[in-house]
């Protein structure tokens, strides 16, 4: 499998623990069913919407895909990444 640049940060970013965001980190196993269906690399600086359509996320996993987009855009995490 191919992975973009932004693989790594994006892994941080959606399991990190150490640092507090109003969305859960993802388990281990949710992270990995995401990343057998998308680069998670992809999925920076896109909207909820843009999440599910890359990910082939269904309405029922609105919830997930809203932590998903929560956890890429927290600016506490990003702050001072180069882009």
């Amino acid at each position: 499998m191919h992975h973009s640049p932004d693989s790594t940060r994006a892994a941080l970013l959606l399991t990190n623990r150490l640092v507090s965001v109003e969305a859960q980190p993802m388990t281990a196993r949710e992270f990995w069913v995401l990343v057998a269906r998308v680069d998670p690399g992809l999925l920076i600086d896109h909207d909820a919407r843009g999440i599910a359509q890359l990910a082939g996320l269904s309405d029922d996993d609105a919830p997930a895909r809203s932590d998903v987009a929560r956890r890429l855009d927290s600016a506490e995490l990003r702050a001072g990444a180069p882009r």
